[in-house]
């Protein structure tokens, strides 16, 4: 290699051109390739990526982070040994900063993961923010960052956990456990390079714990949304049961229905019998065909009149002289009542200027009238 080759280190802004050259003496004179020194492909100005390119230059259009790596220019003339130069290309970018979550809620006592991802090229200094302070290392809180060339992982942790949670894993992430009042808020991450500064921020909000989880039936032979899978289908003898159990059901709902049924014809016939003799009483009080008292008592009354105490009964009955049938309802009968009336008139006449006896205080109680009686007015029982 001579003197006219790039140097070793070449240092370009994004979205530059750059071009790598190598130059080899030899005789026969030596044929130049190029490769990418971690086995990835190259990629030319018309967008194709190849393992490698022939001749003494390599051009590389509106360079991007992609390209940054090590190259290997190989000179080879069929006498051994191939001599090569390794020429590394980086690619000076500012910070790009990438919050997979803005917004995490979790609710007291619990973990939560709050993560930022960061490129920068040459390396940035990062750190977080909270309340618009800077967030310090101490006894409770500490902060980790994850680096993998130009790529940086920043994780924010709460003491009161091992920091063995924290992996190797370009996605491994930081936890804010037992979570207080005075955690929740707004968190920054920032980062910052000798081109520019750029930061991200995640808002931890409190929620409350879930109350259990519903209890989820699966019908057989229906997919699972959850599990994407079919439950399976009952064999024949839980078909039979099953179909026992329905038929037993379905007779007590059949046998319940009659039963209320049944219940029901009964409650309608008492009220039309209610109803009818109601109407029957109304009628023969309208009418007036007989008395309508149980217990009668005979007085005398002033100027030779008869007057009869009757009570009132709770539930006064029509009485008549005769039996009047009618089509379904029977009349109530009336006879005479030989031995328990007491006489309609006393045996001595008052006199001329004697007032109408007044009823008892027992009577008036229960609100008993006196009525004149009739000469030939006898005294009649309702049963």
């Amino acid at each position: 290699m001579d003197s006219n080759s790039s140097k070793s280190n070449i240092v370009v802004r994004e979205k530059d051109n750059v071009t790598l050259s190598c130059h080899a003496d030899g005789f026969p004179l030596p044929v130049i390739k190029w490769r990418r020194e971690d086995g990835r492909g190259i990629q030319t100005s018309d967008g194709r990526k190849v393992h490698q390119l022939d001749g003494a230059t390599l051009g590389l259009r509106q360079v991007s982070r992609t390209h940054m790596g090590a190259y290997l220019c190989i000179a080879s003339n069929g006498v051994p040994p191939s001599v090569s130069k390794r020429i590394t290309l980086d690619v000076e970018f500012a910070p790009q900063m990438h919050v997979p979550n803005q917004l995490v809620g979790a609710p007291l006592g619990t973990d939560v993961q709050l993560e930022c991802f960061v490129e920068a090229h040459p390396r940035a200094i990062t750190y977080w923010e909270y309340r618009d302070a800077m967030v310090m290392n101490t006894t409770r809180i500490t902060t980790h960052t994850l680096e993998d060339h130009y790529k940086i992982h920043m994780v924010l942790s709460i003491r009161g956990f091992s920091a063995s949670f924290i992996s190797t894993r370009p996605d491994s992430s930081g936890r804010v456990m037992y979570l207080r009042e005075e955690d929740f808020g707004m968190y920054k991450c920032i980062s910052k390079n000798s081109i520019a500064e750029t930061d991200g921020s995640i808002t931890l909000n409190k929620t409350f714990r879930p109350t259990s989880p519903p209890t989820k039936i699966s019908r057989p032979g229906v997919l699972d949304e959850e599990f994407g899978y079919r439950s399976r289908r009952p064999g024949r003898k839980e078909e039979r049961r099953n179909q026992d159990v329905e038929d037993s059901t379905r007779r007590l709902q059949e046998e319940e229905e009659e039963k209320r049924r049944r219940e029901e014809k009964r409650r309608m016939s008492q009220e039309l019998e209610r109803k009818e003799l109601e109407h029957e009483f109304n009628r023969g009080h309208r009418g007036d065909s007989g008395p309508r008292v149980t217990q009668s008592a005979g007085v005398s009354g002033a100027e030779g009149n008869s007057w009869t105490l009757a009570a009132p009964v709770h539930v006064p009955a029509v009485c008549t002289g005769h039996r009047q049938e009618k089509k379904g309802v029977k009349r109530p009968s009336v006879r005479r009542n030989t031995k328990t009336a007491p006489p309609l008139f006393s045996a001595q006449p008052p006199s001329r200027h004697s007032p109408p006896p007044r009823p008892s205080q027992s009577q008036a109680s229960r609100g008993a009238i006196l009525r004149p009686a009739r000469a030939n007015q006898r005294a009649f029982e309702c049963r």
